[in-house]
């Protein structure tokens, strides 16, 4: 009777064997077949993502970043989809929404894992964030990662912060041998310990700094206007000559104001400072009343002798240089620095010499920003070369300064030509 009772069961109350088939087959093919355990998502997940990030970034940034945001969306908690989309937001130029996404990385990675905190620290040198890039790079060094970005990152962080005496112990900790600092960043690590020294009026060490940085390829430069300036705090008049030379050889603008006699000027920083603002008001002033030749040579002069180069105060003078040119009348004679480099690039062209014609173009426009045939006849160069975007971008500087040339449609034209090979 009992055997009876439970067999009853197994086939009725307790559900027979093939009652439970049928309903797995059922509940299968109702969720779309059958689901992976957790972990196995997770290793799916985290494979589509590093596909996703691959091909976002040799192909198609957006895409790339679609296909990640898919999965997010129903698993919020990989740290590493939201590393790679974070990269990919960085490649694509949105910071803001990189970082975001790194903030959220950072929160789920495991506890030893340093790469979301390394790609965040690369965000906060782009947007110059200094006490985040150290409080990340303190982070990571005391996860025991080896990471000769944020051996250097943290000397100079700490040197923007103003606390130059921990800067240079950070300097020095970060070029002891067992780091293992690869060239490009024991360069790197000198180059910020001789501006620290500078700072510290330690002079001879200021320079022996330099000379190890350029002896690993260095070749920045505020390296050589800060030697120079060591070397004129000790004497060394010829060594400071030198250096001027160089710094007018990386910086071409400067050789209108700086050649011959005024050389060392170039190294009176304070007093580049005060005439750079002096050359602004003036350029100002004279643009709000219409005085297009006055205000034109004020940005020029301003150009000419201003150090934040590249900097905002740079971009300021840029524009109005830029804007101030094609109101002009009669338009400036280049100066002889830049005729120098207009001949140059002819030669080099006519001898089919494309690469160095122009190079040749690029100084003179580093000398004379405002002359219009010079970014037409470098977009030229470049198209033949198929760099397509610098090439409309020299185009569209073009237009700027010249609005009404002959050419001005086939240049517009040839943009849209240049628009359709670039995509």
């Amino acid at each position: 009777m009992n055997d009876k009772k439970e067999a009853s069961q197994r086939e009725t109350g307790g559900h027979s064997a093939t009652f439970w088939l049928l309903f797995a087959m059922i509940a299968c093919l109702w969720l779309g077949g059958p689901s992976l355990l957790p972990a196995e998502s997770k290793v799916l997940d985290d494979q589509v993502c590093t596909g996703a990030y691959s091909s976002g970034v040799t192909t198609d940034v957006d895409g790339g970043i679609a296909k990640i945001t898919s999965v997010i969306q129903r698993n919020t908690r990989s740290w590493l989809c939201f590393h790679y989309r974070g990269a990919l937001y960085n490649q694509k130029g949105d910071v803001n929404q990189a970082i975001l996404d790194l903030n959220r990385a950072v929160e789920l990675a495991p506890r030893k894992e340093a790469r979301p905190l390394e790609l965040r620290a690369v965000l906060y040198v782009q947007t110059q964030r200094w006490d985040k890039l150290l409080a990340d790079c303190d982070a990571v060094l005391a996860k025991e990662h080896k990471s000769s970005e944020c051996l250097v990152w943290r000397g100079m962080a700490l040197h923007l912060l103003g606390r130059v005496s921990e800067a240079v112990t950070a300097l020095d900790e970060a070029l002891k041998p067992r780091n293992q600092l690869p060239d490009a960043w024991r360069a790197g690590a000198y180059v910020w310990r001789g501006l620290t020294l500078f700072q510290l009026n330690s002079y001879a060490e200021t320079i022996d700094s330099f000379d190890k940085a350029m002896a690993l390829g260095a070749t920045d430069i505020p390296m050589y206007l800060y030697r120079g300036k060591a070397e004129l705090k000790l004497g060394q008049v010829d060594k400071a000559k030198a250096d001027a030379a160089m710094l007018l050889q990386h910086e071409p603008r400067l050789q209108v104001r700086f050649e011959g006699d005024r050389q060392l000027e170039i190294f009176d920083l304070d007093k580049r400072r005060v005439d750079t603002l002096h050359a602004i008001e003036s350029a100002q002033a004279a643009e709000a009343k219409g005085d297009w030749p006055a205000s034109f040579a004020a940005w020029n002069t301003a150009y000419s002798i201003v150090y934040d180069s590249p900097g905002p105060m740079a971009s300021k003078i840029l524009d109005g240089l830029l804007r101030s040119y094609p109101k002009l009348a009669v338009k400036p004679v280049l100066p002889e620095p830049a005729r120098q480099y207009m001949v140059q690039a002819e030669t080099y062209f006519q001898g089919k010499d494309f690469a160095k014609a122009a190079e040749a173009y690029g100084k003179l426009i580093g000398v004379a920003p405002w002359f219009p045939q010079a970014y037409f006849n470098r977009a030229l160069l470049e198209g033949e070369q198929q760099q397509y975007k610098p090439a409309i971008g020299d185009i569209q500087t073009y237009l700027k300064l010249a609005p009404n040339a002959p050419d001005a449609r086939e240049a517009q034209d040839q943009i849209y030509a240049w628009q359709a090979k670039a995509k």
